[in-house]
């Protein structure tokens, strides 16, 4: 497994106002979304997983 650490974060409320523009300013880079103080959801980005071979 390899870890993956965000570079960025933002609050919840950042989040819920306008998901787009917090992604795109992230610019496919790991984000680390908080509630007050704690991690509840790093959204996945693809480009930073291997491909999988079936």
């Amino acid at each position: 497994m390899k870890q993956i650490l965000p570079s960025c974060s933002a609050s919840i409320s950042e989040l819920k106002k306008n998901p787009t523009t917090l992604l795109n300013e992230a610019d496919s880079a790991p984000i680390a979304i908080f509630n007050h103080t704690i991690i509840i959801f790093q959204p996945l980005i693809l480009s930073l997983l291997k491909p999988m071979n079936g």
